[in-house]
């Protein structure tokens, strides 16, 4: 059985250095919530807001007959 450094290391995506820094970007608004109420929330990435997420699925398009609708699915 491995130990906890092991099992860390074999999930650490390739990062051969531990002590590499990670970065977080996010928007002006939620900096300032992280200032105001001193916690950093952890989002799941399926709940982020990401304009450009299925940007060209979500773009108007017309077809031969001349109407208009998008790409995405229903």
């Amino acid at each position: 059985m491995t130990n906890d450094l092991e099992k860390f290391i074999k999930n650490a995506i390739n990062i051969n250095n531990i002590d590499t820094p990670v970065y977080r970007i996010f928007s002006y608004e939620r900096f300032i919530e992280l200032i105001t109420t001193n916690q950093l929330v952890l989002v799941q990435p399926s709940m982020w807001d990401d304009p450009y997420e299925n940007f060209f699925l979500k773009t108007e398009v017309v077809s031969d007959d001349g109407e208009f609708g998008s790409l995405e699915s229903r």
